[in-house]
């Protein structure tokens, strides 16, 4: 069976408090372009880290407060920092990730994270000098 999750969130509109119109789950420190719904650490939370194993989940209050964000001038409702999160969808509802919207239908969607992967590898300064120097021999 999964672990219990850190944050669970059941509602029609799956929104923790009324004025809420989001609910952004990053595991990068951006969104949307550059933005940082997070913000700066301070004494109540932690800095995001992508190698700390955690998902940060922050509420956005409408188009304006994206705005406000994207241009520093406000950061996200910060919910929390969650190694598991599970929404659990009692309507249809808009979802969106990586920019492809679709329209999902009432069930469960649980957000866990996965082991980094290295996308980009350099060769040690050794062995690219040895294949240059095999590659002018030839």
């Amino acid at each position: 069976p999964p672990p219990p999750c850190d944050f669970v969130c059941r509602a029609s509109c799956c929104y923790p408090h009324p004025c809420h119109t989001g609910v952004v789950v990053l595991n990068i420190p951006s969104w949307g372009a550059g933005a940082d719904p997070w913000g700066a650490a301070d004494e109540e939370s932690c800095k995001p880290s992508l190698a700390d194993g955690l998902v940060e989940v922050v509420a956005i209050q409408g188009a304006l407060h994206a705005s406000q964000i994207k241009l520093g001038l406000a950061r996200g409702v910060r919910l929390g920092q969650f190694s598991r999160v599970e929404f659990q969808l009692l309507s249809r509802i808009a979802c969106q990730v990586d920019g492809e919207p679709w329209t999902q239908d009432p069930g469960t969607i649980t957000i866990t994270r996965k082991d980094q992967q290295a996308i980009l590898l350099r060769r040690p300064r050794a062995a690219a000098s040895q294949a240059a120097t095999t590659a002018s021999r030839d």
